[in-house]
């Protein structure tokens, strides 16, 4: 056998690759990582050759900064518009809210007749937690009904011509209690149809409350 066919690969010889594969040419891992960093553009500027294009920089970088700063507000203002909520009624809202302590509103329910609604305190979520602990309702429209005519009872400020009072924050138990007692015994005297349609006018004026009040709220305004 001659040399040259010494060095011939045979068939079921894997010692040596007969070929070169094409995969023998693919870079490494880390080769492959530095080629895709050299080919991805660059988000930096190029230092600036002149005092103009200095300047230019500058009054890039300050648009930018003034764009990431407008964004939230525009998102916000946009929030209001789908809901249907005026930008001037949103700002009244939170400026009662943090200077007075509570947001009240007039609504109608007839041509002569209206109600006012007013958001409630934290003690009265704990009240009605309370009540919920104590009465125990077994069913959902129990449970539904209670919590209705506890928080109509919390905010109704006024009805058919009636104004109701609410404590000042510095009052004692004694004098919340009577006043909240004074207000439910006048939400469970309305008329049952009336009671649905107060109870509906509260849930819209909630949810209005809450939208408003939307995280970041504070810097819109």
């Amino acid at each position: 056998m001659t040399a040259k066919a010494a060095e011939r690969p045979r068939l079921g010889d894997f010692t040596r690759p007969s070929t070169k594969r094409p995969q023998d040419n693919d870079p490494s891992p880390e080769e492959a990582a530095a080629m895709k960093k050299e080919d991805e553009p660059s988000d930096a500027l190029l230092p600036p050759e002149s005092p103009e294009e200095a300047e230019a920089q500058d009054r890039l970088k300050l648009y930018e900064q003034m764009q990431d700063t407008m964004s939230p507000i525009e998102d916000y203002k946009k929030y209001l518009a789908e809901l249907d909520i005026d930008e001037e009624n949103a700002a009244t809202i939170v400026d009662d809210l943090m200077t007075h302590g509570f947001y009240e509103e007039t609504f109608k329910l007839s041509k002569t007749r209206t109600c006012t609604l007013r958001t409630r305190e934290h003690r009265d979520t704990v009240r009605l937690q309370t009540a919920m602990q104590i009465q125990r309702p077994l069913f959902q429209d129990s449970m539904n009904e209670l919590q209705a005519r506890y928080n109509m009872a919390a905010s109704l400020g006024a009805y058919n011509g009636e104004t109701y009072y609410f404590p000042e924050p510095k009052d004692d138990a004694e004098k919340v209690d009577k006043l909240f007692d004074e207000r439910l015994k006048a939400v469970e005297c309305l008329p049952a149809p009336l009671f649905s349609v107060v109870s509906l006018l509260l849930s819209k004026f909630d949810q209005k409350i809450l939208a408003v009040l939307r995280p970041g709220v504070a810097e819109n305004f």
